[in-house]
């Protein structure tokens, strides 16, 4: 910090880093300021530190202690808007939510048996009441998600034009019953029980989580018991959940996303091209489910050749969109409807649908440009 590191071209500075703590001072020498690129911002200081768990996140912000948080469940945000008129979310109407650029998601482990088998893939969507999960991990206010997109008026429109493929392959169609249909064509036998057996060896799986995820996976396993699939959820704390996505080290997971794309798809197809696939515990930037596609491969790569909204890229897409509904590597949820609260008690004009200058996260690296904007109360 003596010498004047980290260096920054921003408007502030690094003042002090540790574990529970991050403080930014302004730079009121910023050069952007001097040369009339930008005022400087508002703020003279801006701190981020451990939010902790939701009640006490909540506590802070009905207090005003903060001026915002990265999230809070929606009924627990409801109470807080209850109790602090000066609590906001992204829209005016309930449930005041965002939807995260990142749909929740299943993903198989696509290298290791049975779960390299399409079929069973799909024996676990039919297994799965959709809304009941949506409905749980958004207050009431579930949206399922036939595919990876968020929705956005953009990628919608990709998905609109192949509704026919969608409704042909409604992962979202809660039906146990095809789910047994399925395990029981694969030659398992329901056993004594409850659980299907096959050659002596209970059909098992464990399920990857986030320790910190209380809702998603009882839920997820009380639906796969239902169809004879012993279930248990695999709960690792943050650092050791990712490490052990990233290198491909689980059965199935979840409580995590997939992010791509928000306007066109190339950025969600690329995520599942076999390129990104490494050897077994080496870590995986992308395509921890290990799903290899010759065919898709070679369309994804004629996508990434072409401009946006290409005509070519409309049919290329529709040919991707099929293998990827046929083989299902990845089972999308719900949409992510997020809240990503302020408070206006001492700073205002935060991002809102109503002042869409910008979306409302706070911990994607261009949150400067909300603070670049807000104004002292």
């Amino acid at each position: 910090l003596e010498k004047g590191w980290p260096v920054w071209s921003g408007p502030y500075k690094l003042v002090k880093a540790s574990p529970t703590e991050f403080v930014y001072d302004r730079r009121d020498d910023w050069w952007g300021a001097k040369i009339g690129f930008h005022d400087l911002p508002a703020p003279e200081r801006v701190v981020f530190v451990e939010a902790g768990p939701d009640e006490k996140k909540a506590a802070t912000l009905a207090a005003d202690e903060v001026d915002g948080h990265p999230s809070l469940q929606i009924d627990t945000f409801l109470d807080v808007k209850a109790k602090n008129p000066n609590a906001i979310g992204w829209s005016e109407n309930e449930p005041h939510a965002w939807i995260d650029p990142c749909p929740g998601m299943l993903g198989f482990n696509c290298q290791l048996a049975p779960w390299d088998d399409p079929e069973m893939r799909w024996a676990v969507a039919w297994a799965l009441d959709h809304q009941k999960i949506a409905d749980a991990g958004s207050g009431g206010f579930g949206t399922p998600s036939q595919y990876n997109f968020p929705a956005y008026p953009g990628l919608m429109a990709w998905l609109d034009e192949n509704q026919d493929l969608l409704d042909q392959y409604d992962s979202t169609a809660y039906d146990p019953r095809k789910a047994k249909e399925i395990i029981e064509s694969k030659g398992y036998t329901m056993g004594g029980s409850g659980f299907y057996e096959k050659g002596g060896e209970r059909l098992t799986v464990d399920s990857l989580v986030k320790s910190q995820a209380t809702v998603l996976p009882p839920l997820l396993v009380q639906m796969l018991n239902a169809v004879g699939i012993d279930a248990a959820p695999k709960a690792l704390a943050h650092a050791q959940y990712y490490d052990n996505r990233s290198r491909g080290d689980f059965e199935i997971e979840t409580t995590h996303v997939a992010c791509g794309s928000v306007a066109e798809p190339f950025g969600e197809l690329d995520n599942l091209h076999s390129r990104w696939i490494k050897p077994e515990g080496e870590i995986r930037s992308d395509n921890p489910w290990g799903w290899s596609n010759p065919a898709y491969d070679e369309i994804v790569n004629q996508i990434g050749n072409l401009p946006p909204n290409d005509p070519q890229e409309h049919e290329l897409f529709r040919q991707a969109l099929e293998i990827r509904l046929k083989e299902l590597p990845i089972l999308s949820l719900s949409q992510q409807k997020r809240i990503v609260p302020y408070t206006t008690k001492y700073w205002t004009n935060w991002p809102t649908e109503d002042n869409g200058y910008y979306h409302p996260p706070n911990w994607w690296m261009c949150f400067l440009i909300p603070i670049m904007n807000i104004k002292p109360a």
